[in-house]
């Protein structure tokens, strides 16, 4: 019996292995979909007629009641993975809930706008990246968004999709890019979702958690010669943010760039005292482009790792079952 379920365990390592090739190349080549194609167009684009679907049953569902808007949730992480499944491709998948391309894109245009010195279109542009009330944002305030931005978004637009495909195929890139609409949907904190749209935030936390030090550990790889001292900054200053995730990524970007982020902010009539993270300079217009670059090589080094392990366990497979 104890023979049996020895070889049992192995087997059962054999079938991980043999998946676990393929699905990384997949999600490899999603990636790189996603930098040559970039998104679809927002008429056919799969995320936003999930979002009008959540929309509707939003108008269904909506209560002032946790309860609620756990049956939200949990509807659209179902749909969100029946719609991956149906896919039946991992790189299409990854393709789709990935944005890196665009994020980097629009990080970049307004980073040019207020080398510019263009504040008012930079101003009008930034909502697509950021939340917070642009409206008495001065330069270094912009930059600081737009950087904290590409950090935090590199996180949910990149490595996230692709971890999550790495653990479960094309139904969990696709359930990623879910939990993650619906959190920008409805995990705001304001008098209409306080409850309804605690478990879209709640599990957009955890679906973040792992993705989010990822990517912080990339940067450090990155940034050999600073790797002490990035760490060092993430343990000092990310759990002082409200966010769990959003604090790592951003503490790392900002001791990768040696500037300042973080600080006071308003959303809306709401206003944010945000913790300072990283020690250096306030940023400047010629730092976007810097976390720009920082995300590109980020991606491409998950997108080399992601190669390097398909192809090496395409390789031990093939040497356990000659062996």
């Amino acid at each position: 019996m104890e023979h049996v379920a020895a070889g049992d365990r192995l087997d059962s390592r054999g079938r991980a292995l043999s998946r676990l090739g393929p699905r990384c190349l997949a999600v490899a080549a999603g990636l790189v979909l996603d930098r040559l194609l970039g998104e679809p167009s927002a008429s056919v684009h799969p995320v936003a007629a999930f979002g009008r679907t959540m929309e509707r049953i939003e108008q269904t569902l909506w209560a002032d009641r946790r309860s609620n808007g756990a049956i939200y949730t949990a509807a659209g992480v179902a749909l969100g993975a029946a719609a991956g499944s149906a896919a039946g491709s991992t790189a299409v998948a990854v393709w789709v809930a990935a944005a890196g391309r665009e994020l980097r894109r629009v990080a970049s245009h307004v980073g040019e706008l207020i080398a510019a010195g263009n504040l008012a279109t930079a101003r009008a542009e930034l909502p697509a990246l950021v939340g917070r009330d642009p409206s008495g944002l001065d330069t270094s305030q912009i930059a600081a968004a737009v950087i904290e931005s590409v950090a935090e978004n590199s996180v949910d637009a990149v490595i996230a999709p692709a971890f999550w495909a790495v653990v479960a195929g094309a139904p969990g890139a696709a359930a990623y890019r879910a939990v993650n609409t619906m959190d920008a949907m409805v995990g705001r904190r304001n008098e209409r979702y306080a409850n309804f749209g605690w478990a879209a935030a709640r599990l957009d936390d955890v679906a973040n958690y792992v993705p989010a030090r990822i990517f912080a550990g990339l940067l450090a790889a990155l940034h050999f010669e600073r790797a002490h001292q990035l760490m060092v900054t993430v343990r000092r200053d990310a759990p002082a943010h409200p966010s769990p995730n959003a604090g790592v990524a951003e503490a790392a970007m900002a001791a990768a760039i040696g500037c300042q982020l973080g600080g006071p902010l308003r959303y809306g009539a709401v206003e944010e005292n945000r913790p300072v993270l990283g020690g250096g300079p306030r940023p400047d217009p010629q730092d976007v482009p810097a976390a720009v670059g920082i995300a590109d090589r980020v991606e491409c080094l998950s997108i080399a790792l992601l190669c390097f392990v398909g192809l090496s366990s395409i390789l031990s497979e093939r040497r356990r079952r000659t062996a």
